[in-house]
């Protein structure tokens, strides 16, 4: 029901704009939401609510400019100020409170991008497109907004709700205290620790219905008292004093909001550089259980546990960052153990130790090599050079290791290369995550898969390629970048992809589903043949922007191939094959066009599937109008002619067009050698601004 309601919604957006738009064609409405991607839904009542008495009125005014943005000091929200007065505002709340704007008949003169210091609204987006403005609210909170022009309509106002707090309360259960604040509508809490055992609660867009509020009490596990005030028109604090370790977590319900304190049974003390484990009933973990690996090779020290205790610290992850730590990891073993990896910042030296309540592991900084464990080899048995972009693994006597019995997965659409070991290796190279953060790799991670075999995951900031060799002392893997490991690349785009952008859908028909299909069979075809390697910009069903697309066609590849199915209500009985293109103003200097690429796909597709000839068109779709290299955008055959949709739905008839595309790719190559330097990094800066 919500993915209907989400589309409903689109579509009636869509309707709204009277634009007319093929099924095909990458700038339809759908395609545009799908470039917003709504991509971290918040909690249903945590979301915001247009709470407007009325829609705006539609008038006809010549075209305007929005020109600046604006706080009113008598209304709580936001002023958008236009130079002339406004036609027509369309507005969408998206799933992850962005409020979308669209100023019909006007352009725009904000910047691209605005952080506001501001409680509700986090930034403002802004954009022109044809022939609107577009301006994006990121709302903070699940606030009440109204949207309304000025009287004379120069003006959009957004004005905020107060949030009347009813009533802050305080609870014990169990071993937790509960703070419940309860308001008009769900209110935003954003909280944050002082010193001096405080914490403090604000809440913005709200306002105490008791001016202040003091709630204490003895019999609370760590709260000495709670106290609620209104700091100014606009914002309620709630200050909380309290005392012990303990983990706070918020969350939401209907016109809620709760603050929970429970025990802490992890925590890690800047002060002391001390890191805390509380025991369990029983006093375990205790020092003897414990065992500890400093593996200052790769500047981490490494404490396993004797089981499973991911549920008991709550963590999967800290962030530290004093000088000496840069965060800490949890996870389990393979043998189900959980070892905390703490990684550092400089060479440290580590220490367990224990009381009645807790389990201690003491970092202090290494002052030379004698203070450092050199178990087990005392010499470094993972590397990893970025001038050479290489990962060394160091071979140990006795365990097998070669190029020969690793076997390596390269998850290019994840951007990660996995690197499998024959074996458990975690007790020689370490377990955790090694941070590298050059220009090409984030971080390898080491862990165990199910089967007991440790895995090395390269986590790339870019496509790379893999390949792996080794000699008598080391196994090594290494990296280049796509352009530089091959000759011919092509980018093979299946269109659409996601819950939103479906494309067209007729006779049970769906275009995304379609164009993949199609992408899977030219891509196995390519692979098995080896002579042009094939990176597709999808291998599921996800969504991905327009810019996306072309900008990793840009980056990655030679050549640019995006697949569609066409469809029109107006014209049912339109049937064949298409072929678009767009000049681009390195055409020249390539000696090749998309024109030339156009007639090439034309042609194979024509004589293998039988269709009827549409032509090559020129169009300034965005795959193939912002593209540094020749590309092309097919449109298959029309999903709306019920013989034709017959025959796409047959697999032997996207076989044979997956088979036209490979012949289409293969000649195409025959007369166009790729001229990489004319993909300049000169024009990257120009591109990066249009992503």
């Amino acid at each position: 029901m919500e993915l209907i309601r989400m589309m409903t919604a689109a579509l009636a957006i869509f309707a709204a704009f009277a634009m007319p738009v093929r099924a095909g064609e990458t700038e339809s409405e759908l395609e545009r939401k799908a470039d917003l991607a709504v991509l971290n839904p918040v909690e249903k009542a945590r979301l915001a609510a247009d709470v407007s008495e009325e829609e705006i009125e539609q008038r006809e005014y010549p075209r305007t400019s929005i020109i600046g943005l604006e706080t009113p000091e008598d209304v709580n929200g936001l002023l958008i100020r236009a130079s002339s007065p406004i036609s027509r505002v369309d507005k969408l709340l998206l799933d992850d409170n962005r409020l979308v704007l669209d100023i019909m008949r006007a352009d725009c003169a904000l910047e691209a991008v605005q952080e506001m210091d501001d409680p509700v609204i986090g930034s403002v987006r802004a954009l022109s497109w044809e022939i609107r403005a577009r301006v994006i609210l990121e709302l903070k909170t699940g606030v009440r907004y109204s949207v309304y022009l000025t009287p004379d309509r120069t003006g959009i106002v957004v004005q905020f709700q107060l949030n009347e707090i009813l009533e802050v309360g305080v609870h014990v259960i169990e071993d937790c205290d509960v703070i419940a604040v309860e308001g008009e509508y769900c209110p935003a809490l954003t909280v944050s620790p002082t010193e001096n055992d405080e914490i403090q609660i604000d809440l913005p867009i709200a306002k105490l219905k008791e001016q202040s509020k003091l709630v204490t009490g003895r019999l609370f596990n760590f709260i000495k008292s709670v106290k609620a005030t209104q700091i100014d028109p606009e914002t309620a604090r709630i200050t909380i004093k309290a005392t012990g370790k303990f983990d706070t977590a918020v969350s939401y319900e209907e016109n809620m909001a709760t603050v929970k304190l429970s025990p802490k049974n992890i925590d890690y003390d800047a002060k002391t550089q001390t890191l805390s484990i509380r025991k369990k009933e029983g006093g375990y973990p205790g020092v003897e259980d414990a065992q500890l690996f400093n593996d200052y090779s790769n500047l981490a020290g490494i404490l396993t546990l004797p089981g499973d205790f991911m549920e008991w610290l709550g963590y999967s992850e800290m962030e530290i960052g004093d000088g000496f730590l840069k965060n800490i990891t949890i996870g389990n073993s393979s043998s189900g153990q959980t070892q905390i990896s703490m990684h550092e910042e400089q060479s440290l030296v580590f220490s367990v130790y224990d009381d009645a309540e807790w389990l201690y592991a003491k970092m202090e900084i290494a002052e030379d090599a004698d203070e450092r464990d050199t178990e087990p080899t005392g010499q470094p048995c993972i590397t990893y050079d970025s001038e050479t972009m290489t990962l060394g693994i160091r071979k140990k006597e006795g365990w097998p290791l070669s190029a020969e019995n690793v076997k390596l997965f390269d998850d290019y659409t994840n951007l990660v290369g996995v690197l499998t070991l024959p074996g458990d290796y975690t007790d020689w190279i370490g377990y955790g995550e090694m941070n590298i953060h050059d220009a090409f790799l984030k971080s390898v991670t080491i862990a165990n898969n199910s089967a007991g075999r440790t895995q090395l995951s390269i986590h790339e900031k870019r496509i790379l390629v893999f390949s792996v060799y080794d000699d008598a002392d080391w196994l090594y893997v290494k990296i280049q970048l796509p352009k530089v490991a091959y000759e011919k690349i092509v980018i093979i785009d299946p269109g659409h992809g996601g819950a939103i952008d479906t494309g067209a859908a007729h006779y049970g028909l769906v275009e995304k589903e379609l164009n993949l299909d199609i992408a899977k069979r030219m891509l196995e075809i390519l692979e098995r043949d080896g002579r042009i390697k094939a990176y597709a910009t999808r291998l599921a069903d996800k969504a991905m922007g327009l810019n996306e697309r072309y900008s990793y066609g840009n980056e990655n590849g030679d050549i640019y191939v995006s697949i569609h199915m066409n469809a029109t209500s107006d014209y049912p009985d339109s049937v064949g094959t298409e072929v678009y293109w767009y000049p681009h103003f390195n055409d020249k200097a390539l000696g090749f066009t998309s024109r030339n690429m156009a007639g090439i796909f034309q042609r194979n597709l024509l004589r293998d599937l039988g269709s009827t000839d549409r032509k090559v068109r020129s169009e300034d779709f965005r795959v193939v109008k912002n593209t540094l290299i020749p590309a092309v955008l097919c449109e298959i055959g029309f999903l709306t002619n019920k013989d034709e949709a017959e025959k796409i739905a047959l697999p032997e008839y996207r076989q044979k067009a997956a088979q036209a595309l490979c012949k289409a790719i293969y000649e195409t190559f025959s007369v166009y050698k790729p001229n990489r330097k004319l993909q300049p990094k000169r024009l990257e800066s120009f591109f990066a601004g249009l992503r």
